[in-house]
């Protein structure tokens, strides 16, 4: 799942104290999705305290960058007959030396 990893103001507010500009960008430190509402810390807010939430609502902010999910996925076990083969102990064809139309299996006869 994607998270946001950068926002932009798009309507002036005011949080704590504080007045947010439109065009006022802000780098995603968490990301909360609750029943209550979406929430997220800015990271170097100036002369805002360290872990201040703010509220997240499509007024007031957009999502200008999100994370890249991590392509880890092992494509070697991907579902097919000889990866379930191979994953129960019985290998692939290849590693048994057949590799096409010979029938003997690699064997010398």
């Amino acid at each position: 799942m994607q998270t946001p990893t950068r926002v932009v103001v798009i309507k002036p507010l005011t949080i704590c104290q504080f007045q947010l500009e439109v065009g006022d960008e802000f780098d995603v430190t968490e990301w909360n999705e609750t029943d209550f509402g979406t929430f997220f810390r800015p990271m170097d807010v100036p002369h805002m305290p360290r872990g201040t939430g703010w509220l997240f609502t499509e007024k007031t902010f957009e999502v200008i960058e999100w994370d890249e999910p991590e392509d880890d996925f092992d494509e070697s076990m991907d579902g097919d007959f000889d990866s379930a083969m191979a994953s129960a102990g019985f290998g692939t064809d290849e590693d048994y030396g057949f590799f096409g139309d010979d029938e003997t299996y690699g064997a010398d006869f």
